[in-house]
């Protein structure tokens, strides 16, 4: 707090400004915890004025081996403000180790809105080509990019789990189709200017020959 007051000014120090709560990542370096690690105390350890939650952990040996339960466990029976598991794969989840602290006497509610599985797919023709060679469908889905107008048309069971995947294709397909042109209404894009110039000299050999 008081880096935080000399930093924003006097005004906002003398207004008493101050941080609402306080965060530390905790990953083992090869296998196991720092020692100052939340995993290894409780949060009155720390010594800190405001609330202290584990801002970052993952599973497997950057957790010492250790549960997704043993850690939402230990974060909730040694007082830190909350835990917030990371990870940039499906698989495993921490969603078994929220869960489990529906056990606990103060604990009223767990809501997991994303721990249902997906619904079965049940698109027999659903296309899941990504937009370029670089990137795949599922880097996509995990960096936030499917709603971006040009992933339009592509990544349809993966960013739109099938739905109206025939009507984005449909307009994919449209979009890269030649636009059409008639003689005397020329359509200026480049290939059907083309078309346009092959037909009217078509027409000015048909008047010709009668």
């Amino acid at each position: 707090d008081e880096c935080l007051r000399g930093a924003v000014g006097a005004a906002s120090a003398a207004a008493g400004a101050r941080l609402d709560f306080l965060q530390v990542h905790s990953y083992a370096h090869k296998g196991k915890f720092n020692p100052t690690s939340p995993f290894l105390h409780s949060e009155a350890d720390f010594r800190v004025s405001a609330p202290l939650l584990i801002g970052e952990f993952v599973l497997g040996q950057k957790a010492e081996g250790r549960t997704a339960e043993q850690l939402y466990g230990w974060a909730h029976s040694h007082a830190f403000a909350g835990a917030w598991g990371w990870t940039a794969v499906s698989q495993p989840t921490l969603f078994a180790g929220m869960a489990s602290l529906q056990g606990y006497a103060n604990v009223s509610a767990v809501t997991l809105t994303h721990a249902t599985p997906p619904p079965p797919d049940t698109c027999s023709d659903c296309s899941d080509v990504p937009s370029n060679t670089r990137y795949t469908c599922e880097q996509q889905v995990r960096w936030g990019k499917c709603g971006e107008p040009w992933m339009q048309g592509f990544c349809c069971r993966s960013c739109h789990g099938c739905s109206q995947c025939e009507s984005r294709r449909s307009l994919l397909a449209r979009e890269q189709e030649p636009a059409a042109s008639t003689y005397g209404q020329p359509d200026w894009s480049h290939t059907a200017y083309r078309d346009y110039v092959m037909q009217t000299l078509e027409e000015h050999r048909r008047r010709t020959r009668l």
